[in-house]
């Protein structure tokens, strides 16, 4: 122990430091590089107690046969959720990208026309490839994401507060696209 100790001082005497700043570089010592192995074996005459921890209880899924055209309805689960995120991300993409580039909100979608379309689509297939991940329908992943299907510290991020985000997102989007018709430039240019 005495020589292990000795080595690791004379290491700290020897240790390199940064030329920026002066602090010294940490170094590995030599034998911590060797591995080592510990093997653990129960006893033949021992019993082992098992607890009886409460089973966790399965959710009740169906089988999906929830069709891309009930997903998509006018009624489905997507069309409001999938318009929602994308106007909640648009919105505040489009606010930044005024205030930095100082261009509207038209300009940057006639420039940036490839990017946008791309987006949509994106957000459109992250919204639906959880049906198709989990092999359950949309409309039951969305209705386990109600206030009460959900742990205590996740309660606010509810299906209901998602719809209603994306709803003042999507008037709010308008209402930029709508300032700017009216003023003839972006609200913030």
């Amino acid at each position: 122990m005495a020589s292990c100790l000795q080595n690791t001082q004379s290491l700290v005497a020897l240790r390199p430091t940064c030329g920026l700043c002066g602090a010294a570089i940490p170094l590995r010592p030599q034998h911590s590089r060797r591995r080592s192995r510990l093997t653990v074996r129960a006893a033949d005459d021992e019993k082992v107690e098992l607890k009886n921890y409460p089973q966790v209880p399965s959710l009740p899924w169906t089988e999906d046969k929830e069709s891309i055209e009930d997903v998509m309805a006018f009624t489905g689960p997507a069309p409001e959720r999938v318009n929602g995120r994308i106007a909640m991300l648009a919105f505040v993409a489009g606010v930044v990208a005024e205030r930095v580039g100082h261009k509207s909100i038209a300009e940057q979608a006639g420039q940036a026309t490839t990017s946008v379309i791309f987006f949509m689509i994106l957000i459109s297939a992250a919204s639906i490839i959880p049906k198709y991940s989990s092999g359950t329908s949309l409309k039951e992943l969305t209705e386990t994401a109600s206030r009460d299907g959900l742990p205590a510290n996740l309660r606010f991020f509810n299906k209901t507060h998602e719809v209603w985000t994306g709803r003042v997102a999507m008037l709010g989007f308008l209402g930029l696209v709508a300032v700017e018709v009216f003023l003839g430039h972006g609200l913030f240019v």
